[in-house]
């Protein structure tokens, strides 16, 4: 609907300039107020058709070529938009309702370098598997930490830059230190496992209300 409006903008602005530029009247009436509006127009239409082609390219390029990972997509609309993430907020819901698939890929675009890149090509998402947190940035640097799903974190250690993975079912506690950069989960079977230099991690309340479901 969105390339609809986008494209009309871009005929009004080309109509409004021929109307003003064939007619003595028009342009002796309007003058550089019309072409303004059209060129006005016409280029609001422009950039945003050029900006929605650059997205479709961007969405192809980045996210694989798997029927696992379109249904890692659309669990995650399906599960946000049933509310199943109501005891963590209600933002999931909101999002689930008003974004497309389309736009859910936009959002959660696995860019080359990404936590959720590493997690499609290194960890295989499951079935019923979708995603709750991941970490966003504007670049590689705040982006490439971790992913949590109803079933798994994949968490990056900063000082080995390898990533990890737990299966929530396993966890038994889950505790921050945020002076020494330092993230700590301990299991059901009693082991503990430091992640040191880690500068992005899930929010405690999304694990501690995931671990105790």
């Amino acid at each position: 609907m969105s390339r609809f409006w986008d494209i009309l903008f871009m005929i009004i602005g080309i109509i409004v300039l021929i109307l003003v530029a064939s007619s003595r009247e028009l342009e002796f009436r309007y003058g550089l107020l019309g072409y303004l509006a059209a060129f006005a127009c016409i280029g609001f239409g422009l950039k945003a058709v050029l900006s929605s082609h650059r997205e479709k390219t961007d969405r192809k390029r980045a996210i694989p070529d798997d029927p696992a990972v379109e249904g890692f997509y659309r669990n995650t609309k399906q599960a946000w938009m049933n509310d199943k993430l109501k005891d963590l907020g209600p933002v999931f819901k909101i999002e689930g309702i008003s974004n497309s698939i389309k736009e859910f890929k936009t959002a959660y675009l696995p860019r080359e370098g990404s936590a959720l890149n590493a997690f499609f090509t290194r960890f295989n998402p499951r079935p019923d598997e979708y995603l709750i947190s991941m970490s966003r940035g504007d670049d590689n640097v705040e982006n490439a930490w971790f992913v949590l799903t109803n079933q798994r974190l994949v968490q990056k250690d900063g000082e080995t830059n390898e990533y990890s993975e737990f299966h929530l079912g396993d966890i038994a506690g889950y505790e921050i230190d945020k002076p020494k950069a330092e993230l700590s989960l301990k299991t059901r079977s009693g082991e503990t496992f430091v992640l040191k230099r880690v500068v992005g991690y899930p929010m405690k309340k999304h694990i501690d209300a995931l671990i105790s479901s």
